[in-house]
């Protein structure tokens, strides 16, 4: 017979039993009737790029969204629901992006926004959200200013993505514990708030690590520079030992054929990037030579083994034979945001026998866990971010892909690489005693 668990909520002594039972609510002085399930579907808007140069890595969010939709809905959907997806463009603005945010939720009325909006677009869709009061997650939209400063006491709001703060503490954790002689340090970086502040974070605890690093050189260029080469020859002017760069999707490209040609990577002894390997699939062999390290953020697509986790046993081939891509950091970081919606809703049903509001979906789901293709994940409760440990790998060519994988690969915890909770970044970095 299945397990039973007695658990008590506000006003009721609930029973709940293993999955596929029935539950029973019982209030002092009677039987509680549950509101019933809605039997139209839920709504996911998928808040992303479908457009312009991040596009062509955003479209896997997509993509991981038909399946997981598909996959959810064969099996009975979210307590008998089945899911419906709105797809929505970010656009070319933050104002285009709030309009379309406010479009999904007043007009097509959708129960769950997610998506990558990207940093500055994030900073400005997080207090609407909480004005609107609808859950939402955000992906691979990391600036450490949304919770840090924007919405603190985040209620609606979550973010599915490891962020930059870890991107930026591992790469340097890594560097100390490989490479600790590094004096001189150098960044190209795209010219927007992800971009910076990831910068300022590596540089912070590069210098705390190692004390005798100094920058030698910075370089900004614009999303969507074609044209590299003033950046590529004066850093190579700069001698570095080690440049940094949160450089990705079409503009990693860029940068990568256009540095081969000038030998950047046989010049510049020591190549870190946090980001780039989100577009690995264009990281072709004639792109990416190898020894360069990358930062995957949160999931690689090779790790863990499908033979340990079977979700990646389903989710990598799948992907693979449907898209004839191999799935990016953002397709695992959109399977593991619509998994602990799904643990939300499923959680407050059986405590309660209700169908939940908004307001106990987004209280279930902080401080809970969830599971995604990476393994399991944590939620803090205090500023709604989900943790995974960070991986970082040298690249390596593979008889069996035409693009670089990861070899050599270490996970940085986040305990190591995440501030605490109501401290912000920064400040931590400077706390740390070496």
């Amino acid at each position: 017979p299945a397990a039973t668990t007695t658990v008590t909520v506000p006003g009721a002594a609930t029973t709940v039993t293993a999955p596929g039972a029935t539950t029973t609510v019982t209030a002092p002085g009677g039987t509680a009737t549950g509101k019933p399930i809605p039997s139209e579907p839920i709504k996911i808007g998928i808040l992303t790029y479908f457009s312009g140069s991040n596009a062509v890595v955003d479209v896997q969010i997509w993509w991981a969204a038909q399946m997981l939709a598909e996959k959810i809905n064969s099996e009975g959907g979210i307590l008998g629901r089945k899911i419906e997806l709105v797809q929505m463009d970010v656009g070319p603005n933050t104002d285009t992006c709030v309009q379309n945010y406010r479009k999904l939720v007043l007009e097509n009325h959708v129960d769950l926004v997610t998506g990558d909006l990207a940093s500055s677009n994030g900073l400005a869709v997080a207090p609407i959200c909480e004005e609107l009061k609808c859950p939402t997650i955000y992906l691979s939209t990391t600036t450490t200013h949304i919770f840090e400063d924007v919405d603190p006491k985040p209620k609606y709001l979550f973010r599915a993505g490891n962020y930059n703060t870890m991107e930026a503490v591992s790469c340097a954790l890594h560097i100390k514990r490989h490479h600790p002689d590094v004096k001189r340090v150098a960044g190209i970086n795209p010219d927007y708030a992800y971009g910076r502040d990831s910068w300022q974070m590596f540089v912070a605890a590069l210098q705390k690590l190692l004390p005798q690093v100094e920058v030698v050189y910075e370089a900004w260029p614009p999303l969507g520079t074609t044209d590299f080469t003033s950046h590529i020859t004066a850093t190579l002017n700069a001698k570095p030992d080690v440049v940094f760069s949160v450089l990705y999707a079409s503009d990693i490209v860029a940068f990568m054929k256009q540095a081969v040609g000038y030998g950047f990577f046989k010049q510049v002894p020591l190549f870190y990037n946090a980001l780039g390997y989100i577009s690995f699939n264009m990281l072709t062999k004639d792109v990416c030579p190898e020894g360069l390290y990358f930062q995957a953020r949160d999931y690689y697509f090779l790790w863990p083994p499908a033979e340990i986790w079977p979700i990646q046993g389903w989710f990598v081939p799948e992907f693979y034979k449907r898209w004839k891509q191999y799935p990016n950091i953002d397709a695992g970081q959109l399977y593991s945001a619509i998994d602990a919606y799904k643990r939300a809703v499923e959680k407050v049903y059986a405590l309660t026998g209700e169908y939940p509001t908004n307001e106990q979906i987004v209280e279930a789901m902080a401080g809970s866990s969830c599971v995604g293709p990476m393994g399991y994940r944590t939620i803090r409760r205090e500023d709604h971010q989900f943790l995974s440990p960070a991986p970082i790998g040298k690249s390596k060519h593979s008889p069996d892909y035409p693009f670089v994988i990861l070899d050599e690969l270490e996970f940085i915890q986040p305990e190591e690489c995440a501030a605490p909770p109501g401290v912000k970044s920064l400040d931590w970095i400077k706390s740390w005693k070496i």
